[in-house]
């Protein structure tokens, strides 16, 4: 019977059975025709290396595969460690900058609280110079007599005033009587009054020539 695959005379039982494979035959048909040919030899133990160093190879394989995933996971793991700490040196930079604005907003706390005070102190100071202030309106007025020049009288002084105490008389009666200052009940006296004033201040100022 003819056969129907070549064959060297110099081949082991183990090339001829790799060839055969490689030509397309079944492990079966390969290990079977290789029996064959080498009568002498131990073809299923060849077969059974053979499938080992197979299985080596492909255990190899996978270990060169698990060894590349591992090598680019090592290095995706160092660009992610370096982008997170990237990511953390802008965040501190950030709370060290809001760290600052907190500073600046404290002392700016502090220097409002501060200018506060002052302007406390300096609105009780201006109360009570008003407070002396209508001590001397008063006291003008009750040195005003029947005789007194009546322009002047009206507005509590004598005819002998000197012309920056009608100024300085005008502003206090000013501050006094003025609508914005008083209370919704005290706003039409104090308004009638403040026009009243008003106008004897002007009629004062035209008598004297002296501009208001």
């Amino acid at each position: 019977m003819p056969r129907r695959w070549s064959s060297t005379v110099a081949e082991s039982a183990r090339a001829t059975y790799l060839r055969l494979r490689g030509e397309g035959w079944s492990p079966r048909s390969a290990r079977a025709l290789s029996q064959r040919e080498h009568p002498d030899s131990n073809i299923a133990a060849d077969c059974r290396v053979v499938l080992l160093e197979r299985q080596l190879a492909a255990a190899q394989g996978k270990l060169e595969a698990l060894r590349d995933e591992h090598v680019a996971f090592v290095a995706e793991a160092e660009h992610e460690a370096r982008n997170a700490a990237t990511v953390v040196a802008s965040l501190s930079a950030k709370l060290g900058a809001e760290r600052k604005r907190a500073d600046e907003a404290a002392a700016f706390a502090r220097a409002a609280a501060h200018d506060l005070a002052t302007l406390k102190a300096t609105a009780t100071e201006l109360a009570r110079l008003l407070v002396e202030a209508r001590r001397e309106i008063d006291m003008l007025r009750s040195r005003t007599g029947p005789g007194t020049d009546p322009a002047h009288a009206e507005v509590g002084l004598s005819a002998t005033a000197p012309d920056f105490l009608i100024k300085a008389a005008r502003r206090a009666y000013r501050r006094e009587y003025h609508p914005d200052t008083k209370a919704a009940s005290e706003k039409p006296a104090a308004e009638a009054a403040f026009k009243r004033y008003e106008v004897a201040f002007d009629r004062l100022f035209r008598m004297r020539s002296t501009p208001a």
